[in-house]
């Protein structure tokens, strides 16, 4: 194999690589491929070409004129990122490699390097082509050596414009679409991916895919919805010029002609919700089966709706149930997010009637208000990734803190456990699947100031991509109580070493009865306390408040959810310093409606031997408001020993400020008559105590009416 490069390759290196921009263009001659050679270089190493496996070896060697010329910088949307390769050979060849150097010198990312083919004019990508990083190639196999080779960077994205209006569909038929391609090649490739809105598109999704024949074409697609189900139907149209990649999302709701059925329990209080945008969201149309039977009207000896709503008029009370009436009709449109609870006399099979899926295109939003909670449910027939809907919230996501409802078999209802805690180690991963469909649902908290939106994206949690968010979390280890009475259980409290976010609080969950467990602080009482990093020891009020009709035992059990350090253990001792833990479990009795404090002891065992009891955690209020006649009332209660003085605040329905008294504490019983009159109506107040250095504060919530 003889090579005439000569004058010609010295130029090329003159010429080529002192000014590229500048018109030069340089020739070759040479035979490829003789016997025993399987690769010739030219142009000292600007162009190699070698055979594919499949090339026949008897083939004669061709005799070719090679030209190597500067690649065009005029063509609109392109970057030149090496020389053009030429073949003077216009026929056909075996298999064979076409590789052409790339320029190293260009400040370019060499795998959006392609090799492209001009015919008169118009250029076509070669899908095919690849780039070596190790040889500084760009090459592709090829049986074509008509046109030119072009070493370019494509910088513009291919410009879709769908033509079909996204209109919702009907399992069965066919869903026809159309969109006009255009772009600065004209073998730009597309594909069609298709599911049902409950299933993953992944590789083996059914597809359609075509090459477009020019820089601007219209394409009709016709796409069968066969197993649409209950879900939408998930649709992505793939564009690709070789580098640039955009995907259009054309998924469509899907329309249903009854939403979610679902049979009711007898008697056992159970979510419910809906996944459908329905055509008439009013309680009469959502739950006609149940209204039907009671002739239009609510009664609620028959069934029973609530939900979880915090307003003006519950301010100041501890549990904020809302019963529906036909004065709060509106408050109780089904809507998907939204979450409420029933309860029948008698089994009962129902569905939420017509309607249609949520968009599988938007985020779909909830509003939190501040420092409150909100029951939700995710408003898809499949699950999603706990991660991503943090992703999709933003920056306040981790803060928000996220209980699950589950069944309670024994008691006919549901209890609320913590599903994500941001900053409580054990319970902040982010690894876990928020359901839908038939899923009891969720409630969240808000701990900030202001307006949250919690957001859950239509991602199917089989499609999350596994990336890895940073949580709050400082903390080294935690400790869990899980407490019950009887078959109720308590809401669970846990000890965390690390550092609190100031704006961020731990109230307890909703619950559908009132015994609890808690940590004394301010309002209703907190589930998490923390312990800076380096505290080793410490003594926690915790109280237990038996809320049923007859004396109780509370039993209860402590679990590690991390390592505690080494030498650290942990008991519950009453305020007399009496343990009453054995072990990893413990067992108290309390009277009917009556509170209890005991001590959570933590560290090593010669500091729980001797532990303080704080005095200041042993108090009570008892109020009794008495409603007398011309809009007076009166305020009996018995005083802690510790308190120095006692606010009294009271608001309308309305939320508005009617009274404000602050009095020094005169004697452990005191009864304060209000000198006002009220207008008749319902009145929620507060009754704070303070000690005297203002470290203490307990809060005591009242509601009454007044009528004249």
């Amino acid at each position: 194999m003889k090579f005439r490069i000569g004058l010609a390759f010295i130029l090329l290196f003159a010429v080529y690589g002192a000014a590229q921009t500048q018109d030069w263009t340089i020739r070759d001659t040479a035979s490829f491929f003789p016997a025993g050679v399987d690769t010739i270089t030219l142009f000292g190493g600007s162009a190699v070409l070698w055979k594919d496996i499949s090339y026949p070896a008897s083939t004669a060697p061709y005799n070719d004129t090679f030209t190597l010329s500067a690649a065009p910088d005029t063509l609109p949307g392109f970057a030149p990122a090496g020389p053009s390769l030429s073949f003077a050979s216009s026929g056909e060849t075996p298999p064979v490699f076409v590789g052409v150097r790339y320029d190293t010198t260009v400040a370019l990312d060499p795998l959006k390097i392609k090799l492209y083919r001009d015919s008169l004019g118009v250029l076509k990508v070669e899908h095919d082509s690849r780039v070596d990083t190790a040889r500084k190639l760009v090459y592709v196999k090829t049986t074509n050596l008509k046109y030119p080779f072009h070493c370019f960077i494509d910088t513009t994205m291919p410009a879709i414009t769908m033509l079909s209006n996204l209109t919702d569909c009907v399992g069965g038929n066919s869903v026809v679409d159309s969109f006009r391609l255009c772009d600065n090649i004209s073998n730009c490739t597309w594909k069609l991916v298709a599911a049902k809105g409950s299933a993953a598109l992944l590789a083996g999704s059914p597809s359609s895919s075509g090459e477009v024949s020019d820089t601007c074409a219209r394409v009709a697609t016709t796409t069968s919805t066969i197993g649409v189900g209950e879900s939408g139907f998930r649709m992505l149209l793939i564009v690709t010029d070789g580098v640039n990649v955009d995907t259009v999302d054309i998924s469509r709701c899907g329309v249903r002609l009854a939403s979610d059925p679902y049979n009711t329990l007898q008697e056992f209080i159970q979510p419910v919700h809906t996944t459908a945008l329905l055509s008439d969201s009013t309680p009469q149309a959502a739950l006609q089966a149940l209204f039907a039977l009671t002739g239009g009207a609510y009664d609620n000896t028959r069934f029973r709706l609530y939900r979880w709503y915090p307003n003006p008029a519950n301010t100041f009370a501890n549990d904020k149930w809302v019963e529906y009436s036909s004065a709060n009709a509106g408050v109780f449109t089904f809507a998907p997010g939204k979450l409420f609870w029933l309860i029948t006399k008698m089994p009962i099979g129902l569905n939420f009637g017509e309607g249609r899926t949520v968009s599988l295109r938007d985020t779909f939003e909830i509003a939190l208000q501040p420092l409150q909670w909100t029951d939700f449910s995710i408003p898809y027939q499949f699950g999603v990734h706990l991660r991503d809907v943090m992703r999709a919230t933003g920056a306040n996501g981790t803060s928000l803190q996220v209980y699950a409802w589950q069944k309670n078999e024994a008691t006919g209802t549901y209890d609320a456990t913590a599903y994500f805690l941001g900053g409580v180690p054990g319970k902040n991963s982010l690894q876990q699947v928020l359901s839908g469909a038939a899923d009891p649902g969720y409630t969240v908290y808000n701990p900030l100031g202001s307006e949250a939106t919690l957001r859950i994206p239509p991602t199917l949690s089989a499609m999350s991509l596994p990336r890895r968010i940073a949580t709050t979390s400082t903390t080294a280890w935690s400790l869990r109580i899980a407490a019950r009475i009887g078959s109720k259980p308590l809401p669970d409290l846990y000890v965390c070493s690390g550092e609190r976010r100031e704006e961020t609080g731990y109230p307890l969950p909703p619950a559908f009865h009132r015994s609890k467990q808690y940590f004394p602080d301010g309002n209703d009482g907190a589930s998490v306390r923390f312990l800076s990093p380096n505290q080793s020891e410490a003594v926690l009020p915790v109280r237990f408040y038996n809320g049923e009709s007859r004396a109780g035992e509370i039993s209860g059990a402590f679990e590690t959810l991390s390592q505690l350090p080494a030498g650290i253990e942990y008991a519950l001792q009453s305020e007399a310093g009496k343990v009453v833990s054995t072990g990893d479990t413990f067992t108290l009795s309390l009277p009917a409606r009556k509170e209890a404090v005991y001590n959570l002891v933590i560290g090593n065992h010669a500091f729980i031997g001797r532990a303080p009891s704080p005095a200041h955690d042993r108090f009570e209020i008892e109020s009794v408001v008495y409603a007398e006649s011309a809009g007076r009332i009166r305020i009996d209660l018995n005083v802690p020993e510790y308190a120095e003085h006692i606010t009294f605040e009271l608001y309308s329905a309305k939320g508005e400020q009617v009274y404000y008294r602050r009095v020094r504490r005169a004697q452990l019983h005191m009864s304060i008559p209000f000198s006002e009159s009220f207008p008749a109506g319902m009145y929620f107040g507060q009754i704070v105590v303070r000690d005297k250095h203002a470290d203490h504060v307990r809060i005591h919530k009242i509601s009454f009416p007044i009528m004249k």
